[in-house]
C-alpha cells in the first residue's frame, strides 16, 4: 500500500481531474470521480448563477458563471424592465431559493423578484425614483440553488 505523505502536493486541481473512490453500495468496486462532480455535495446544493445585461428592448445578454443543476433557463425580455427565467423542467419551490441583484447605477434602479412558480421566476428592474420598470440594466446578477 502506498503512503500519502510520499505523493507531491498539487495545486493545479481542475474540475475535471479525476480522482479514486469506493463505491458505498459495493465496497469492492472502485471508481474515478471528477472533481467537479463533487461540488453541489461539497455545497449541499446545486445551484444556477448568472450575470446579465441588458439594453433598449433587446433580450438579457447573459454570462453563465455556474449550473450543475442539470436544466437550461432560457431569460428573456418579457416587457418594459421586466425579464422572465425559465427552466426546462419544473422547480420544487419548496426547495428552491432565487436571489438577484444589481440594475442600473446611473438611473437609481434595482432588480427585484416579481413572481416566483414551478415553471418561471420574473424579474424586474425598477426605478427607485419613480417606482415604475425600466430597461436598461448595466449589470444583474441572478443565482438559483436547489436544495435536495
Amino acid at each position: 500500500m502506498a503512503r500519502i505523505a510520499t505523493y507531491s502536493k498539487d495545486t493545479s486541481i481542475s474540475v475535471d481531474d479525476l480522482l479514486i473512490g469506493t463505491d458505498a453500495e459495493d465496497s469492492n468496486i472502485t471508481k474515478n470521480y471528477k472533481v467537479g462532480d463533487l461540488t453541489p455535495i461539497i455545497k449541499g446544493y446545486k445551484d444556477y448563477v448568472f450575470s446579465f445585461t441588458q439594453n433598449n428592448t433587446d433580450d438579457p445578454v447573459v454570462t453563465e458563471l455556474s449550473n450543475d443543476t442539470g436544466l437550461t433557463f432560457t431569460f428573456t425580455r418579457y416587457s418594459t424592465g421586466q425579464f422572465h427565467l425559465v427552466p426546462s423542467d419544473s422547480l420544487d419551490i419548496s426547495k428552491t431559493w432565487a436571489q438577484v441583484t444589481g440594475g442600473n447605477i446611473g438611473a437609481s434602479t434595482v432588480l427585484n423578484i416579481k413572481n416566483f412558480q414551478t415553471d418561471l421566476i420574473a424579474i424586474v428592474n425598477v426605478d427607485t425614483a419613480t417606482g415604475t420598470a425600466t430597461d436598461d440594466v448595466d449589470t444583474g446578477f441572478v443565482e438559483i440553488r436547489i436544495y435536495p
